[in-house]
């Protein structure tokens, strides 16, 4: 992207300096700093239609980081191209090291059982003892990806009931395409019965969307089917 003129900074008036600073932060290689001062401070700056002029912010905001481990994870797990990518994004805000209250682990967010579970699904399987070993990126990236390729084909492909799936448990997600199987995304999407996992589903897709427009040139839609799929 090119570089924001003297221009385009001074009309983000006061916080001029942190975008130059975020900016040169991704310059620089820091690109989950960068990112989360974009996502945070300057959320706001996301919020407008993005321009030739404003293009560096966007792809400062939503960064290839980690993308060698990430991109072979989705190779091997047959993803879509930067949907895992999209899905790291939104778990750890791109940070290896992150712990959640609920006790998941890097990258990917998983917790111990469910990269015990991962780890069975890959030949030859990969065995964890500890959770602290998820905090190591390429595999936490791995087993993440193994585990949302499952559940992408446990669920006839459909990438928001696997993220669904991802977040809230394979149950929970077979059981939503029970009521919703034919019917319209939109619906689905919006009935949810559990608060967290219906924004997170919204997010993670809205991010995989950003991520093919801004790096594969694909049309700014969501890159979902309409319908749910049939049971």
């Amino acid at each position: 992207p090119a570089p924001m003129s003297g221009g385009e900074l001074e009309r983000c008036g006061p916080q001029a300096p942190l975008v130059l600073l975020a900016l040169l932060l991704d310059e620089a290689g820091a690109h989950r700093e960068a990112h989360w001062r974009l996502r945070t401070e300057l959320s706001e700056l996301l919020a407008r239609p993005p321009t030739e002029q404003t293009a560096a912010l966007w792809f400062a905001a939503y960064p290839l980081a980690y993308r060698e481990p990430i991109a072979a994870a989705e190779r091997e797990s047959g993803l879509p191209e930067y949907f895992f990518q999209a899905l790291c994004r939104e778990e750890s805000a791109l940070d290896p090291q992150a712990v959640s209250w609920a006790g998941a682990y890097g990258l990917s967010q998983l917790l111990l059982s469910s990269a015990q579970g991962a780890g069975k699904l890959v030949d030859p399987p990969v065995v964890v003892t500890r959770a602290e070993e998820l905090l190591e990126p390429n595999l936490s990236a791995r087993l993440g990806a193994v585990l949302l390729g499952s559940q992408v084909r446990k669920l006839a492909g459909h990438l928001g009931l696997a993220l669904a799936a991802y977040n809230a448990g394979d149950d929970i997600a077979v059981g939503w395409w029970k009521r919703f199987a034919g019917q319209p995304f939109d619906v689905y999407g919006e009935e949810m019965s559990i608060k967290e996992t219906r924004g997170y589903v919204k997010r993670v897709l809205q991010t995989y969307g950003i991520y093919r427009w801004l790096y594969a040139g694909a049309p700014v839609r969501l890159p979902i089917a309409e319908t749910m799929p049939a049971r």
